[in-house]
């Protein structure tokens, strides 16, 4: 792209193109010349983007009101927005704190030194530095009139910037590594994992018990609890900051009826004693927490006999109980609950059985929708819409894999209708009846998008998608689903599978037992989607496919542990994938393999062509 574009434009039209971008896209600007540089370094771009696109402050703020602003003021004690001279450290900063790490560490940075003089770089180069999806946008209803100067600078923007609904899954790579510490006691077994955005590091909990904090990019453990502290096994949230853990190790006594709250030093004032992660409170239960959700700040509890409990941790020094739902009533075999979720105004729960799926009114404590009462609709069998992905060919490609210690990347697979799977259609022929030995059908997780507005559930050798779940109720519930499932190896029934583990964000879903799979449910989406500007629905012809995309990855030296393993934990986010999975090393002449519990890195990225395998 000419350096001289700025020069045929009104310094009003260049603040308003380039106040249409991201801190991130804005930064990245600055590395196509000095003339970009200058341009952008205009703090008057800047203010736009916090005032209008960003909404962090009044259209009449000026800079010295920065330090004093109401809206600011509660993120003062990290330290994040303090010290404030410009609009432009504002945006960034912010840009730091709610989107996070995107897989592109130091793409947003508090100054231009980590750019270099890039003028001699070519304009292709340039097409894949940086991403200017808002400024594409805005050419699209800029109406420049007939100024043929005018005209060709936007033609030639159009060239060079690929339009919106052209950026998607249009590539997931894997990293060329594993996160794989060790520890003085040997190699760490992952057990349960989360991500913290904002520092680039991976917090994992252990199969020996200990909890650790991980650099994403080294694998070095910078920070740790021990087993004396966190049980072997032991379950973890984590958003903004805050972990919570299950159990507590007291005197040597594993007490399973507590929660543990602890809070990153940069939330707390002065850092308190300085170290990474600081314990604040005690959450104490009634009951046993066989399963939990954290969603900042309301934490929710799934008690083994049958309530669910809900906190306010705000104040981490002070948690906030809130009010409890009993599902008692709906769901036997409680204790051997794995998954619950929750948004705003629902709680979502699944049970030992297919039909015991459960939306509850967080409002009134009353069940809202269920699947039981959708499986006895009277044709229900017709309201089912049944897929696999197709993974044969992939499974037999064996020139797929990488080399040995690394991931595979993701192929684009079809989706294909196969008939009803026979455990759905048992139930819809004799409701009530309990599933028993290979009929069991234990659900693995449930997760809410709010991206799309569809409820995902999750079966060992199957995914369900109900769209537009916000809208239903038991009385009428009359719309289709959807299940996907993966072809099951010979042999082998539902219920003899290992766990499988699960991941939604932005519109997509991520699964894993033995092969990992990707379902893009907003492929088309020209923004960051909504469930009110890019709700996922199911066309009204049965015949026609689904709006979705679907991507897959099969490595056959994974798999040989995954069939008993399987995988306990999986994290994402718009631009990154991580999941816990098994890894079988032999050391020396020993005959009986090592298994090791690693975690596999994937990077989702922008590209012009699709890498896909898929056939008909």
């Amino acid at each position: 792209m000419p350096s001289d574009i700025l020069a045929a434009l009104l310094p009003e039209l260049v603040i308003e193109i380039f106040s249409q971008l991201d801190p991130a896209s804005l930064t990245r600007c600055t590395a196509v010349s000095k003339a970009w540089r200058k341009t952008i370094a205009n703090d008057l771009i800047w203010r736009r983007v916090a005032t209008k696109q960003l909404g962090l402050c009044p259209d009449d703020t000026e800079v010295q009101d920065l330090a004093t602003l109401p809206s600011l003021k509660r993120w003062s004690a990290s330290g994040h927005l303090a010290g404030l001279t410009s609009f432009r450290q504002l945006c960034v900063r912010w840009q730091q704190i709610l989107v996070g790490w995107r897989g592109r560490r130091g793409a947003v940075a508090d100054d231009y030194s980590d750019h270099r003089d890039l003028d001699d770089r070519s304009e292709k180069d340039f097409e894949e530095l940086f991403e200017m999806r808002p400024l594409a946008m805005f050419l699209d209803n800029f109406r420049p009139g007939s100024n043929p100067r005018t005209l060709q600078i936007q033609d030639q923007l159009k060239t060079l910037l690929p339009h919106p609904s052209k950026v998607g899954v249009n590539k997931i790579q894997a990293t060329s590594y594993f996160i794989q510490p060790n520890t003085s006691g040997g190699q760490l077994g992952f057990w349960r994992i989360k991500t913290d955005p904002e520092t680039s590091t991976l917090i994992a909990t252990a199969r020996q018990g200990g909890l650790f904090v991980i650099d994403i990019h080294n694998s070095q453990i910078i920070w740790q609890l021990g087993a004396q502290e966190v049980p072997a096994f032991a379950e973890l949230e984590a958003e903004h900051g805050i972990l919570i853990i299950h159990g507590l190790v007291e005197g040597g006594e594993d007490l399973k009826k507590n929660v543990q709250v602890w809070v990153h030093r940069r939330l707390i004032p002065d850092e308190g004693n300085g170290e990474l992660y600081q314990s604040r409170s005690i959450i104490r239960t009634s009951q046993v927490v066989r399963a939990s959700r954290f969603k900042w700040p309301i934490f929710c509890g799934m008690g083994e006999l049958g309530t669910a409990f809900f906190w306010d941790v705000t104040d981490p020094d002070q948690p906030h109980q809130l009010n409890s739902i009993d599902a008692s009533a709906r769901h036997i075999f409680v204790w051997k609950m794995n998954s619950v979720d929750f948004d705003d105004q629902h709680l979502f729960l699944v049970g030992q059985r297919l039909d015991q799926v459960t939306i509850y009114d967080r409002t009134t404590g009353q069940v809202k929708w269920s699947m039981g009462a959708y499986l006895r609709q009277a044709n229900a069998a017709s309201l089912i819409r049944p897929y696999k992905v197709k993974m044969a060919d992939l499974r037999a490609d064996h020139t797929a894999s990488r080399a040995f210690g690394t991931a595979t990347d993701f192929f684009e697979r079809k989706l294909l209708p196969q008939a009803i799977e026979p455990s759905i259609l048992k139930t819809i022929e004799r409701p009530g009846e309990g599933a028993a030995g290979e009929d069991c059908f234990p659900w693995e997780a449930v997760l809410s998008d709010g991206g799309t507005g569809a409820l995902l559930m999750l079966a060992k050798h199957m995914l369900v998608i109900v769209p537009n779940f916000a809208s239903l109720s038991e009385a009428d519930c009359r719309v289709p689903i959807m299940t996907v499932e993966h072809v099951l190896p010979p042999n082998l029934s539902p219920s003899s599978l290992p766990r499988s583990a699960m991941s939604v964000a932005d519109g997509r879903v991520f699964f894993l037992i033995r092969d990992p799979i990707i379902l893009d449910l907003a492929p088309y989406r020209q923004a960051p989607p909504t469930s009110a500007s890019t709700p996922f629905l199911l066309p009204e012809d049965p015949t026609l496919p689904p709006p979705v995309r679907v991507f897959a990855s099969h490595d056959p030296r994974r798999v040989l542990m995954a069939d008993r393993s399987g995988c306990s934990s999986a994290e994402m986010d718009a631009a990154n994938i991580f999941a816990e999975v098994p890894w079988v090393t032999r050391s020396g002449n020993e005959e009986m393999p090592f298994m090791s519990h690693e975690v596999l890195h994937w990077r989702i990225e922008r590209a012009e062509s699709l890498p896909s395998t898929a056939t008909m």
